[in-house]
């Protein structure tokens, strides 16, 4: 049997699923995992859950990091399980690909076919597959080859009439995708994002409510479709609904649907968009608008599952995930009576919080720059890279209308500037220097008061590292070398506050 990837023996210590049950990995390869539970099943398998699809799996590898994936479970026999990870990203599966290909060195066996060598050749003369596993450039290529390879096996049986199609979906939605992936902006690499795309892939495989808290810009909806993609409703609709730009009389009819002749206007029978979300997810947005009556309502539905449309004596039984969200505190309102307690701790199956824009540190410099490429593409623009007084004032500003503000800053920027540089005044962020810190000196200062000139920099800076290293005017690299070099221990600095 050929393998598509060499796979290694390894101890590994691991956590799988919601329970986060304890198992090792024994065997790793960049495609597929051997697991061998704690116990003789894994607990997703017990009778008292019922699960299907995805799994979560956590481990660690020495010298790589933590690893965090959703995984499909592929086979079981009575050695463990086979799981393979279903929403890798590829610097991830580079990662797993050098700890793996360091465990191949010394190898006189072909990890793919298994034919035994002296020493290994470049190529296996059985498979055909190279094994220079010290080349940089090694998985890429195998990769590669092997995608196009299923891809020329799958299509050499088709007919003529099919391989156009997928000729015309190759020229046609590939392309278009490829131009508007919803996702790109759902990027962080501070530990609130961290944290939240941890949260998601856990939760993802469950069918808890999940509510999402955050303030307006956070990418609320953007969080619920990231949670439906990764669930076994994924192939099902993800439907939509904003509670509070649909007119109250209204949004019953649009949530439960209504017969022919149940009111004036009424000539044809519609679908509610819980009907048409079934088998799916539905993603109420400011729930806390909801009004009084509905919100009965709706809970009624959560109880028992059964959908009545306006003017019908008959129910539907229905089967949807809720996935709500709200910039308001439903804590208050339901202290204040706004908000029905009952109908909150059912929609409050998991909760989960969106950090502002102004909370998430160095995100949002790396935000600014995917969003100015990507504007400088559509709009033709030649603007290319910020100047050091945009940076300055994106770091300083509040950003009160959030990631949507930042997107219609760039955006105007791309039209406004005819430079390959982005000033403040372009995004209209010009006021926003006059009240920024002034530079530090680090070349007038003496070696013993370096030091508490850096501190007080990252202090003031609230240990930002960009915008510290603006107000001293270095870079972030020399910054970075100048905190080791005068071994400044920022997490003891943070705690002394």
């Amino acid at each position: 049997m050929i393998r598509f990837y060499p796979r290694i023996k390894v101890q590994l210590s691991a956590a799988i699923g919601f329970d986060r049950q304890k198992a090792e990995i024994i065997e790793l390869s960049p495609s597929s995992i051997f697991l061998k539970p704690s116990g003789s099943i894994l607990s997703v398998h017990r009778k008292d859950i019922s699960i299907k699809g995805p799994v979560v799996l956590t481990f660690s590898l020495p010298g790589y990091g933590r690893f965090e994936y959703s995984c499909n479970i592929a086979r079981r026999d009575k050695n463990g399980y086979v799981l393979i990870p279903s929403d890798i990203d590829i610097t991830g599966r580079m990662k797993l690909w050098q700890f793996v290909a360091k465990r191949l060195a010394g190898l006189n066996t072909c990890p793919y076919c298994g034919r035994l060598y002296e020493s290994l050749p470049l190529i296996c003369s059985r498979c055909g597959w190279m094994l220079d596993f010290t080349s940089p450039n090694y998985f890429g290529y195998h990769e590669r080859t092997l995608l196009l390879l299923r891809l020329f096996f799958r299509c050499k049986a088709l007919p003529t009439d099919k391989l156009r199609r997928v000729i015309n979906f190759l020229d046609t939605e590939v392309e278009r995708r490829a131009g508007s992936e919803a996702f790109q902006e759902f990027v962080g690499t501070c530990p609130e994002m961290l944290e939240v795309f941890s949260i998601i892939r856990r939760v993802a495989v469950t069918d808890i409510p999940v509510l999402i808290a955050g303030e307006s810009g956070t990418g609320k909806e953007l969080t619920a479709l990231a949670i439906h993609e990764r669930s076994i409703r994924r192939s099902k609709n993800f439907v939509t609904i904003n509670c509070a730009s649909i007119p109250e009389n209204l949004l019953e009819s649009e949530l439960f649907g209504y017969q022919r002749g149940a009111f004036t206007g009424a000539v044809t029978t519609k679908k509610g968009l819980l009907e048409m979300a079934d088998g799916g997810t539905l993603f109420l947005d400011e729930i806390g608008e909801l009004p009084a009556n509905l919100q009965a309502k709706l809970l009624r539905f959560l109880e028992d599952g059964m959908v009545r449309k306006l003017g019908s004596n008959e129910a539907k039984k229905i089967d949807v995930r809720i996935i709500s969200a709200t910039n308001r505190d439903l804590d208050k309102s339901v202290r204040t009576g706004t908000f029905r307690a009952d109908l909150y701790w059912r929609l409050n199956g998991f909760p989960l919080r969106l950090p502002p824009l102004r909370e998430r540190g160095e995100d949002k410099i790396i935000l600014a720059r995917y969003f100015l490429k990507r504007f400088s593409t559509e709009l033709k623009s030649t603007a290319t890279e910020f100047t050091r007084d945009a940076l300055m004032a994106i770091e300083e500003y509040h950003w009160p209308g959030n990631v949507r503000e930042l997107i219609n800053r760039i955006r105007r920027a791309c039209v406004m500037t005819h430079s390959e540089l982005v000033t403040a005044q372009d995004m209209g962020l010009e006021n926003i220097l006059n009240s920024s810190l002034p530079p530090y000196s680090l070349r007038s200062a003496t070696h013993t008061n370096r030091r508490e000139l850096i501190i007080r920099a990252l202090t003031e800076n609230n240990f930002i590292i960009s915008r510290t290293a603006l107000s001293l005017n270095i870079s972030r690299q020399r910054l970075h070398t100048l905190i080791k070099q005068y071994s400044i221990n920022i997490e003891e600095l943070k705690r002394k506050l």
